[in-house]
């Protein structure tokens, strides 16, 4: 995991949205789903689902950003 992707990935997380994530880093929509794809294929996971035009982080990566990310 780069700093980038890691970056891109708290951003995804606390927006709920790629739009609104690829806003943040001036980067195209294409590049922030890239970058995602790229990490959750480096580690074989999914880390997020989309509903309702939200990428809402799946359980693991809840306890990830509460345990890691915010302290």
């Amino acid at each position: 995991m780069t700093f980038r992707q890691m970056e891109v990935f708290i951003e995804v997380c606390e927006c709920k949205s790629i739009n609104k994530a690829s806003a943040v880093y001036h980067v195209s929509q294409q590049g922030i789903s890239k970058i995602v794809r790229e990490l959750e294929k480096s580690w074989d996971a999914n880390y997020f689902t989309e509903i309702a035009m939200e990428y809402l982080p799946q359980n693991m990566v809840r306890i990830f950003w509460m345990n890691v990310v915010l302290f």
